[in-house]
């Protein structure tokens, strides 16, 4: 986890800004956006940021496209999900939260749920409208 720089004045689902590589990137809080209580990204061990980039077919390169990050409690790794194995959210999961995701696949032995999020429907969230760069 990189150090966060906090700003004042701005939704608690933006945790803070951190340094890329010479770029400056904020990071979301999703479970602020979600309504989950969360401890600082800080105090959790395992904490780690994900970085999402805006789509190729924003800019060629993949420097020059947007980014933001996603603080996440921890990372247990990256796995490939079939779309065939996506199934809609059950509705015990909050109405917001189930924006946020592709679907939910069940995965591994023995099988456990897996929630896939869908990074475009976060970005594109009513509660970032204040933050997003009007062209």
């Amino acid at each position: 986890m990189r150090p966060l720089t906090h700003v004042c004045l701005v939704s608690p689902v933006v945790a803070g800004l951190m340094n890329l590589r010479g770029e400056v990137v904020a990071v979301l809080d999703l479970a602020q956006m979600v309504g989950l209580a969360r401890q600082s990204a800080r105090s959790l061990p395992e904490s780690a940021v994900v970085i999402l980039r805006a789509p190729e077919s924003w800019s060629g390169r993949a420097q020059e496209r947007p980014a933001c990050g996603l603080a996440v409690d921890r990372l247990l790794g990256v796995r490939d999900v079939n779309e065939d194995a996506l199934r809609a959210a059950p509705p015990s999961v909050d109405t917001e939260a189930a924006s946020y995701l592709r679907g939910v696949a069940a995965m591994g032995d023995p099988p456990a749920a897996l929630a896939v999020l869908d990074p475009e429907r976060v970005l594109a969230s009513e509660q970032l409208k204040p933050y997003r760069r009007h062209k």
